[in-house]
């Protein structure tokens, strides 16, 4: 069982930059960032969010974009900005493969590619850096690119892996076990923009679920012990305790 401490006003400093984007936010799937100045055929900045993309890309990274030409096409291992078929939102994921019936791409943090085959006209750009905090962050794309998103789609499966094997550990310390350790504590947060949930084991943080997100972040090796489906996804102000 979790039990909420107290919640602490705490605000962070941020580089003051802030982009012309309104927030999409589609049901049932990863809030991403859409500009409404955005044109496939002129170069711009889009703020990414999600977990999808990480490491490679980590939320309210600024990101450099630019639309492809006659002297470039797309290839595997490019991180893509595109309109999912049928939808009116903006994903960012990555080229994992080209062929005549379509492009195929994958979130290097997704377990399973997109279950779509994309256009060339649904491609609105290629992602060349991400401005995180103060530091320019190349995203690669081409050989590279392919080479690093394979790198971390094969961790993602292999943590993932781990854990079903892992279970009772993960039942052990989430309460799902006949032996219950009362070590895990969630700690909620109030930021600018929204509750965020922190996870502390023994006194030691080892992940947190940013405000607005479903998807925990637990630290490694943490996440392979560490039930994510047990743990509370979203609290209000309204809210007594935290349900898991």
């Amino acid at each position: 069982m979790f039990r909420l401490s107290v919640s602490v006003q705490r605000v962070t400093a941020g580089s003051g930059r802030r982009s012309s984007a309104q927030w999409n936010l589609p049901e049932g799937g990863e809030r991403t960032e859409r500009t409404s100045s955005m044109l496939p055929d002129r170069p711009g900045f889009i703020t990414y969010v999600g977990p999808s993309m990480y490491p490679t890309l980590r939320a309210l990274d600024l990101l450099n974009y630019r639309p492809y030409d006659a002297r470039r096409g797309i290839r595997r291992g490019d991180v893509v900005l595109f309109r999912p078929p049928g939808e009116d939102r903006i994903v960012i994921h990555r080229v994992v493969a080209v062929t005549p019936r379509g492009i195929c791409t994958h979130g290097d943090n997704n377990l399973s590619g997109d279950p779509y085959l994309l256009t060339g006209d649904a491609v609105l750009g290629r992602v060349y850096s991400a401005q995180r905090g103060r530091r320019k962050v190349t995203v690669h794309g081409g050989a590279v690119g392919e080479c690093q998103g394979s790198v971390f789609r094969f961790r993602r499966r292999a943590v993932h892996l781990l854990g079903v094997v892992l279970r009772w550990p993960r039942g052990l310390l989430t309460g799902r076990s006949p032996v219950q350790i009362p070590f895990l504590r969630v700690v909620a947060f109030r930021r600018t923009g929204g509750t965020e949930l922190h996870l502390f084991l023994a006194g030691r943080p080892i992940g947190h679920l940013p405000a607005g997100e479903k998807r925990w972040r637990i630290r490694w090796p943490f996440g392979l012990f560490v039930n994510e489906e047990a743990l509370p996804r979203l609290i209000s102000d309204k809210d007594q305790g935290i349900r898991p």
